[in-house]
């Protein structure tokens, strides 16, 4: 059994304003147990010399003496790179254990666990209580029990939450382990989890298809969203704030559509497009400008989505209105990120490349090819596209030459790959890490973590 998670597209059309009308706002800074194996790495300015600084191997580490497969679901970083939170699970229909969920707690700078925060049952089903987590129609789809869906920290680093199959968000104190609130009030299991950029609003998706939006200091609900349909008839796949936090995203998995609200919890506008069987699981991609682009009427927060023509679109996110169109891929996008200074948008393609377009002169800039000339299908995910914090580095999905230099889609590994956004030039190979779990960078530059098989690797440059 593998993850396989890839990215969703989706159509809109409006009128488009002039691109000479947009000039960039200049970016501001907002506000392991005993098989772990540490290697010393020396500080590089760049990521050429990458070295693997150790390995959680969460087989041996979380679930000793298991019989079934290890799976890692869902990881996050706190964002002063000192904790590393994984969720896993250990099942598999034909294994005789029961199946267990866990959520734990490591070190980044020692690679030790520090806290198990879940420790439970995964079943397929309903939960062993026989509460029903999931509407009919979901049951097959998703694990039940103490199943960890969604994590994320709070922006001082000092909370992480998660959002968790019983109905409920959980909240524990990221530096102890110990247990701060549960945030109760969904009628299904909650999938998706974000918190404003202020620390002081969370937003929660679940498979009753509404967002909820709690005040994390006292856990009160200050307002619910209906995404307008009955539980059963689709599935949430993420929400996430704006970094401005005004605005906030919604996406749902089968009817493909994105929602933009306001933080007052009104609709501003919904993308969506008719879904396909080769949609199946995938993602739809949208990223948010960092830190907003400057139209001849002021400041302008800006989320990018895709077409299924192959085009990316800006919009501004508080009307809804699409501000540009950027052409040039011939392959559906399936991810796209912003750099931290807000200067480059990167696109990753099924048409084998990654192109990376100024947001000063909303060209392209450069076209890099991301599976060594290979020319067979694309790796399975492609939502996996991210900027090191510096903004030097692209990390990216990608095949790589297998042992027999054979360019075979069949032979050939699959990896992330890291490119030096100046030169285009590939600095680094990390074959094998073959997980739909997304990749990380650690807020300070200094790591790199991302999955394999069962194992967690986390390189330093």
């Amino acid at each position: 059994m593998r993850f396989a998670i890839a990215s969703f597209t989706f159509f809109a059309l409006f009128a488009a304003i002039p691109a000479s009308a947009l000039t960039l706002q200049p970016h501001s800074s907002s506000q392991p147990g005993p098989t772990t194996t540490i290697v010393q790495a020396d500080q590089l300015d760049t990521w050429e010399n990458a070295q693997l600084s150790y390995e959680i191997d969460l087989e041996s580490q979380v679930y000793p003496g298991t019989v079934c497969p290890v799976y890692p679901s869902r990881m996050a970083v706190s964002p002063d790179s000192q904790t590393l939170a994984v969720s896993s699970i250990s099942r598999e229909r034909s294994c005789s254990n029961d199946p267990s969920s866990t959520l734990t707690l490591w070190n980044l700078q020692t690679g030790e666990k520090t806290a198990t925060l879940v420790q439970g049952t995964a079943d397929e089903w309903v939960s062993p209580n026989g509460d029903i987590q999931e509407p009919g129609s979901l049951v097959n789809i998703h694990l039940m029990g103490d199943v960890v869906h969604a994590i994320t920290f709070t922006p001082d680093g000092e909370t992480v939450a998660a959002g968790m199959s019983d109905r409920t968000v959980k909240l524990w104190n990221a530096r102890t382990g110990e247990a701060i609130r549960t945030l109760s009030g969904h009628q299904y299991a909650v999938h998706a989890i974000a918190i404003s950029p202020d620390g002081q609003t969370l937003a929660s998706g679940s498979s009753d298809l509404t967002v909820k939006l709690w005040n994390l200091n006292t856990g009160e609900v200050r307002r619910t969203l209906s995404l307008g349909m009955q539980p059963g008839q689709d599935k949430i796949q993420t929400v996430a704030f704006s970094p401005d936090g005004q605005s906030l995203v919604s996406v749902l998995h089968d009817s493909n559509a994105l929602q933009l609200w306001n933080i007052d919890g009104q609709p501003i506008r919904q993308l969506s497009q008719s879904r396909t069987d080769t949609d199946n699981g995938r993602r739809i991609p949208f990223a948010f400008h960092p830190s907003g682009i400057r139209l001849a009427s002021g400041l302008t927060q800006i989320i990018a989505t895709v077409d299924p023509d192959n085009t990316i679109k800006l919009w501004n996110t508080r009307t809804g209105a699409r501000v540009v169109t950027l052409t040039g891929h011939i392959g559906g996008i399936r991810s796209l990120t912003f750099s931290p200074d807000g200067r480059t948008l990167a696109s990753w393609s099924e048409d084998g490349t990654v192109k990376l377009w100024s947001m000063r002169s909303l060209q392209l800039e450069r076209t890099m090819p991301i599976n060594q000339g290979l020319t067979t299908a694309p790796p399975p995910f492609g939502d996996r596209l991210l900027f090191s914090p510096d903004g030097q580095t692209l990390a990216a999905d990608a095949l790589v030459a297998s042992t027999e230099n054979t360019p075979s889609y069949d032979l050939s590994p699959y990896s992330v790959r890291l490119f030096n956004i100046t030169t285009g030039e590939s600095q680094q190979a990390f074959p094998d890490l073959y997980s739909g779990v997304p990749f990380h960078f650690t807020a300070d530059g200094e790591r790199f973590i991302a999955v394999a098989g069962s194992t967690i690797q986390v390189w330093q440059r």
